[in-house]
């Protein structure tokens, strides 16, 4: 049976590498060129496949004493999540209260699965830089902006790249959104201020959390007696967030996992933008810049898997450039 499954997925991974080949190398390209182009994009694949063996990796590890403050509240509703490190390393180490100087052998390995994240990515954006060689016009022709302004040899390989961008970059931040701890307990605080204006009806610029000590989430903020330090646009979205999260039951995990959707969207129509900003000023250079922003894990964790709302900061910055 796990024979069959690998075969599965050896064969569906050969599929996917196939397609790119042929979307990217249309008929008019000779067979050399066409194997070098399959060749380029098949080591771009391989390098994010790494990113995310490495993602994958960290749940064995986040949830450990020692390395997590906090287990994510999607743990605690789905506890499948921390069978990985319950697995691997025991329900004692998990579970238990570790300090610091007694951690350090986890923090260590966690520190060195990012590491090794980091390096992954590192290859993966180089090998987008050596694509360039193959993607880029004959000289003397101007490089598109846009897919449909392709001529036909660079179009397929256009669309690819933005795909494979985009692609790539979903599925590792699905995967650190579903990390079993939080990096970061700022998303509490996202909580009650949206919870503050939305169902305490009444202004988190001028409220402070600790003014509501009814309110069930207000033991997890850190910050109770600091008023919003966050403008209104994110505060209108906070609103949003927790009108949303009550409609669908009130839970704690209903909040953080709204908010985390909303930190990977934006980084998603980010790595968007800066295909779109490249594809006017460098051409040559957007699969790598997407990657270099889409794939880079500290991205994908502050945004995905600590949700923090600087993914909408940067949305609106990068709008502002694309404006231009």
């Amino acid at each position: 049976m796990a024979i069959r499954a690998g075969g599965a997925r050896w064969w569906a991974w050969r599929a996917v590498v196939a397609a790119i080949g042929r979307a990217a190398a249309p008929g008019s390209l000779s067979h050399g060129e066409r194997e070098k182009r399959m060749a380029v994009w098949r080591r771009v694949i391989l390098a994010g496949a790494g990113i995310e063996a490495f993602l994958l990796a960290l749940f064995a590890v986040a949830p450990l004493g020692g390395v997590t403050q906090t287990i994510s509240p999607l743990a605690r509703a789905w506890p499948w999540l921390l069978w990985p490190a319950r697995t691997v390393f025991g329900a004692a180490l998990v579970d238990a209260s570790v300090t610091p100087s007694q951690g350090w052998p986890q923090l260590a390995l966690f520190a060195t699965l990012l590491v090794g994240a980091i390096c992954a990515w590192g290859l993966a954006v180089w090998r987008a830089w050596e694509a360039r060689a193959v993607e880029t016009p004959p000289k003397g022709v101007p490089p598109p902006s846009l897919p449909s302004q392709a001529p036909r040899t660079t179009a397929g390989g256009v669309r690819w790249g933005l795909w494979l961008a985009l692609g790539g970059a979903a599925v590792m931040g699905v995967t650190l959104a579903l990390l079993p701890s939080l990096p970061s307990d700022d998303v509490f605080s996202y909580i009650l201020y949206g919870r503050i204006s939305a169902l305490h009806h009444a202004n988190p610029l001028i409220a402070t959390p600790a003014d509501f000590p009814r309110d069930p989430f207000l033991s997890l903020v850190y910050w109770q007696t600091t008023r919003s330090v966050y403008g209104p646009v994110w505060l209108g979205l906070s609103d949003v967030v927790a009108r949303l999260a009550a409609a669908l039951g009130g839970g704690l995990a209903a909040y953080v996992a709204l908010f985390k959707l909303v930190g990977l969207l934006a980084h998603l129509v980010n790595v968007a933008l800066v295909w779109a900003i490249l594809g006017r000023i460098a051409p040559e250079r957007r699969l790598a810049g997407a990657l270099f922003y889409g794939w880079s894990p500290l991205c994908l964790l502050e945004f995905s898997a600590s949700a923090h709302n600087d993914a909408v900061m940067l949305l609106l910055l990068l709008l502002g450039v694309y404006a231009i």
